[in-house]
């Protein structure tokens, strides 16, 4: 669940210019991480070129091993992504899914969500250890760490200008705005004091692991192999794959003010998991930027 888009509408940069401390938590999460992203890249670029100049080669990039075959994956998507969450949902409340209070729809989504992608993460494993047999180990966790972080910045950087521009592009061919994201509307005007942070625990706990494993991990190199193996250049398939898993991460969001900043953000983790084979490394990512676009919400809710 991506809350970023929310902090650059319109509307809500005005409810912030009304409030000095929210508007410096908003300048904070947006534009500090930016600085420490770019001290991340200088110190990772040192530290390939030291690599060079000292013989050591670096850590090549490992092709993803197809986790499913191509139909594989999108039957694990469709039925672990777009159908169980609503199934536990009517189970645990009844048909009308609407009236379901906030805490009981996490709880279902995350009952539904999270089997499909621990199965992707085992798999993804097991196949590591059968056909790579430690010749070319993932990244560990330090490296992952700070590969997430500077994609973040990156991300974060894109978001505002991506999110203003949509935002008015629509206003100007339609004439008003689309309303936004439903759990980023309660997040602004709840109806319990509990929901924001409710949010903020699905969004940075919950959502990053399952949307990873299900986008990057499972369907975006099932998809680029596959292109490989129809006769496809591996550059070709790489940025088809790209962009269609992409477009279809930001298209089951259902939000089309969220459309353009989540499609921009999907490339870079898309781009994270190419470079670095590192399921992790994205999940940390996707973490860090819904819980960097939650503090102004946060701020500007409680101020």
């Amino acid at each position: 669940m991506i809350l970023a888009e929310a902090l650059t509408e319109a509307d809500l940069l005005q409810m912030l210019l009304d409030k000095p401390a929210a508007m410096w938590a908003f300048g904070l999460a947006r534009f500090g991480p930016v600085v420490i992203g770019l001290g991340l890249w200088l110190y990772l670029l040192i530290r390939r070129q030291d690599r060079k100049r000292l013989g050591e080669p670096a850590p090549p990039v490992a092709t993803v091993t197809v986790p499913f075959r191509i139909g594989e994956a999108a039957l694990l998507f469709v039925f672990g992504f777009l159908f169980l969450p609503p199934l536990a949902l009517y189970l645990m409340h009844g048909p009308d899914l609407k009236s379901a209070p906030l805490w009981l729809q996490v709880i279902a989504s995350a009952i539904a969500t999270l089997p499909p992608a621990i199965i992707v993460v085992l798999r993804r494993q097991r196949l590591r250890l059968q056909e790579e047999g430690g010749a070319t180990p993932p990244p560990g966790p330090r490296r992952a760490l700070l590969a997430g972080l500077a994609a973040v910045c990156l991300a974060l950087l894109l978001a505002t200008p991506l999110a203003v521009g949509w935002t008015f592009a629509i206003r100007a061919v339609s004439g008003e705005t689309p309303p936004l994201q439903e759990l980023v509307a309660v997040a602004i005007s709840p109806e319990s004091t509990y929901e924001p942070w409710l949010i903020t625990a699905f969004g940075v706990f919950v959502a990053p692991f399952t949307e990873e494993a299900i986008f990057r991990g499972l369907l975006y190199p099932a998809l680029r192999e596959s292109l490989v193996k129809a006769g496809g250049t591996p550059r070709r398939a790489m940025w088809i794959a790209a962009l269609v898993v992409s477009a279809l991460f930001a298209g089951v969001h259902a939000n089309l003010l969220a459309f353009v900043p989540l499609f921009a953000l999907a490339m870079i983790l898309t781009w994270l998991m190419q470079r670095t084979n590192s399921l992790a490394a994205c999940v940390i990512a996707h973490a860090a930027h819904n819980a960097l676009s939650m503090i102004p919400i946060l701020v500007l809710r409680f101020a």
